[in-house]
């Protein structure tokens, strides 16, 4: 069985297209809000951890993560 696979064009236009906001929509597209339960303790996670790190998740993009998570009252670490 193959997976479904999520993308976003990285070209944004206007500000109603930002990364930021395709994030989003791809978040609740791949349905991971269906998972998050209230109380649910959730984990995200910001870089792979190797010395001298360049692969990481830039913090603006873990703000809305983090936004959208919330909204279902789980609880973040």
């Amino acid at each position: 069985m193959s997976s479904k696979v999520y993308i976003a064009d990285m070209k944004s236009t206007t500000n109603s297209e930002s990364l930021v906001k395709k994030l989003s929509k791809l978040f609740y597209k791949a349905g991971f809000n269906e998972f998050i339960d209230k109380d649910d303790l959730v984990a995200v996670k910001q870089h792979f951890g190797e010395p001298g790190n360049t692969a990481f998740i830039r913090p603006v993009f873990t703000r809305q993560l983090v936004s959208d998570i919330k909204k279902w009252a789980a609880n973040l670490f």
